[in-house]
């Protein structure tokens, strides 16, 4: 250990030992061989201190760094004035690195004293080298008043047989003399100062004359002028700091562990793996189903750096923050960056891969059973959830369905039943039974069966497709493309217009254009009229008969209002005889987290109003309809990784294959599956019988 001490003064000479230091642990190789090493780790005190409170408790953790600051205070006590120097000097002042010897038993050792009088080659943390300047420079840490206040105290405590009695029968009055006074009010004075910059007073040496009263007992009359002097009011007193060494802060300002974060912590808490150190930066975090947000604290090992998500700019508003957890993997990626005049500077990189379990890892439904003529399963049905029950007349959660899975469903396709997920479970009474992943919407249960690729090709033929709304409408554009063309070439999320033309090597066409634009300035966001002439440009001639589809819908911008501007585009484009599939709403922005909007409880009150205006106003004008809005919000917890927790699908790299250098994409998520199948079925009706 490294620790650090002020000389000031020599007549006597005060001494100071600051709060921070260094900890080196030359042999520590305990960590994955896949990491970064060093054949010396670095700790501060408060991360050492961290490490015996975890593993010995906060008594011994105290208790060794009294030790420590003992240790070191009795190496000073006693010290004797050089007597070769002539004169006193009270601005005098010398930095010292004491380096002590740790055994296994916490028995602190005092090795070396080293000076540091010219401050060149520093090995130390630069917070000490700046608060020590600072002090020193600073030549008014109190007012006036109180220094005289200080200076009539200590006139009274020696001349007064009560403050002997109080504080020590051995200070010898007699042998104080004016310049005992003073030299007792700067010191004073300055060990007030000192505890402000970090160093608490540990001792003096020996006055020049030999008198010893002063090095022996001047502790004493400086702690009861301290109690003094803070009764007295002023704005610059403090705690004590020698009664909280080393310091209880969370951070500190130092150089040497500028790119590190001292500590990370999720709550609920989850375990790391591998635990959290430091010098290792990549971890993984399993969470159950049941957990949508996780808050996770950061905490820097130095308090001038900066924290921030790499997947956005400026910093955390606080080290702790919520984030959403969508199902599978989510990756936080945490910069720890230093200031500068043009921005935050990324030093090192936290990388936290967060897995949430999906529904069918916590059910206890043998999914490789087979249902059919299987007595144990009955059919069960999902309308609403009871944490976010949007229809208060409707039940939430599991209903028996009168009818065995698999069997005669046709009285689900009565209009009259309210739409909702069907699914077999061993009980209706308990949802972990239920196989989730077999889940059937109920109005597909009573429409034609999904579609084959050979159908998907032979129905999508020579159409062109034009997709306006924002990323949830993006994902089913991509489960298309990848029905029809096999595979996902790119992983791209538009921003913008785009076109894919001859897809599978067809005159088949798929144009994107998104809409709105929200990170724009409302001025300059596009209008739906101006986003929809711009998707025709880029999407080129266009027939006016169901060879041309529209796809228009989103998670939450929709209104009836855009339903009826759709229809006067359309009119004035000359393509009312296009085929037009409306998706409705989505679930989104219902968990609180960092940095995105939540949605209020009127919110959801106003969604559902205005998603039942969007079905009346496409049914009026004739349009086709899936409603992805019942869809998403009775199962809203199974989103997938992305702030807004509002997507329902997933692209992700498929394994590469030997031979072929080119990168391919699959979709994934089943809910975004069904209800894009539900588009398919809708634009493929008039294909089949």
């Amino acid at each position: 250990m490294s620790v650090f001490v002020l000389a000031v003064g020599n007549s006597p000479a005060v001494f100071y030992l600051h709060q921070e230091g260094v900890v080196r642990i030359g042999s520590f190789v305990n960590y994955s061989a896949r990491q970064e090493r060093d054949t010396e780790l670095i700790w501060t005190f408060a991360q050492f201190r961290k490490y015996l409170q975890d593993r010995q408790g906060t008594s011994s953790a105290t208790d060794f760094f009294r030790n420590v600051r003992t240790t070191v205070a009795r190496v000073f006590h006693g010290l004797h004035h050089d007597r070769q120097t002539d004169g006193s000097c009270r601005d005098c002042y010398q930095l010292l690195e004491v380096t002590l010897f740790v055994s296994a038993s916490l028995e602190p050792s005092v090795v070396t004293v080293t000076d540091h009088a010219q401050l060149r080659d520093l090995q130390m943390p630069s917070r000490i080298l700046e608060n020590t300047i600072t002090l020193l420079l600073d030549r008014n840490p109190i007012d006036t008043e109180a220094a005289g206040f200080l200076e009539r105290q200590i006139g009274s405590i020696v001349s007064t047989t009560d403050w002997k009695e109080a504080c020590d029968n051995t200070v010898d009055v007699s042998c104080a003399r004016s310049s005992d006074l003073r030299s007792l009010t700067e010191t004073a004075i300055f060990r007030i100062k000192a505890q402000n910059y970090g160093f608490a007073f540990i001792g003096l040496s020996s006055s020049q004359d030999g008198r010893e009263w002063l090095a022996k007992d001047a502790e004493l009359v400086l702690s009861c002028l301290e109690d003094d002097y803070n009764d007295y009011g002023s704005q610059y007193s403090s705690k004590d700091s020698s009664q909280t060494l080393p310091f209880e802060k969370r951070c500190q300002y130092d150089s040497i562990f500028r790119s590190l974060l001292m500590a990370a912590k999720t709550f609920p808490a989850f375990p790391f793996q591998p635990s959290f150190h430091p010098l290792i930066t990549t971890y993984a975090v399993n969470v159950p189903f049941n957990i949508t947000s996780v808050d996770m604290e950061f905490i820097p090992a130095d308090c001038a750096t900066e924290i921030s998500l790499a997947s956005q700019t400026g910093t955390l508003n606080a080290r702790r923050e919520s984030f959403t957890v969508g199902i599978g993997e989510n990756i936080l990626t945490i910069n720890v960056a230093k200031r500068s005049p043009t921005g935050a500077v990324p030093m090192r990189s936290y990388t936290f891969k967060l897995f949430r379990q999906d529904r069918d890892d916590v059910s206890t439904f043998d999914q490789k059973e087979v249902l059919a003529d299987d007595n144990s399963t009955v059919t069960c049905s999902w309308m609403q959830t009871c944490d976010l029950k949007l229809y208060p007349n409707e039940p939430c959660g599991i209903q028996q369905e009168p009818a065995q899975f698999g069997s005669n469903t046709t009285f689900l396709c009565d209009t009259n039943q309210t739409e909702r997920w069907i699914l077999p479970c061993r009980s209706c009474s308990d949802e972990s039974s239920c196989a989730w992943s077999k889940a059937v919407w109920s109005p597909d249960l009573c429409g034609p069966l999904p579609l084959k690729p050979v159908e998907v090709e032979q129905c999508l033929q020579n159409k062109k497709l034009v997709f306006i709304g924002d990323s949830t409408n993006r994902g089913i554009m991509a489960y298309m493309m990848q029905k029809f063309n096999g595979t996902l070439w790119e992983d791209e999320k538009i921003h913008s217009v785009k076109s894919y033309e001859n897809l599978n090597g067809v005159n088949t066409s798929f144009t994107f254009a998104y809409y709105p634009q929200f990170w724009l300035p409302r001025p300059h966001r596009p209008s739906f009229s101006k986003t929809f002439h711009q998707a025709l440009k880029a999407a080129g001639p266009l027939q006016n008969n169901s060879e041309t589809v529209f796809v228009v819908g989103g998670l939450q911008f929709m209104s009836g209002i855009h339903v009826r501007e759709l229809q006067k585009s359309l009119t004035k484009a000359k393509l009312e005889g296009a085929h037009v599939v409306i998706k409705t709403l989505g679930a989104g922005f219902f968990v609180p987290a960092h940095g995105v909007r939540h949605v209020s409880p009127d919110g959801l009150a106003k969604l559902v109003q205005v998603n039942q205006e969007i079905v009346a106003q496409s049914r009026q004008l004739g349009y086709q309809l899936v409603d992805t809005f019942a869809m998403t919000t009775s199962r809203y917890n199974e989103f997938s990784a992305g702030k807004c927790s509002c997507h329902f699908h997933s692209i992700i790299q498929n394994p590469p294959v030997s031979g072929n250098p080119k990168k391919t994409f699959s979709v994934r998520g089943r809910i975004n599956a069904l209800y894009s199948q539900s588009v398919l079925r809708q634009i493929c009706s008039t294909n089949r019988n």
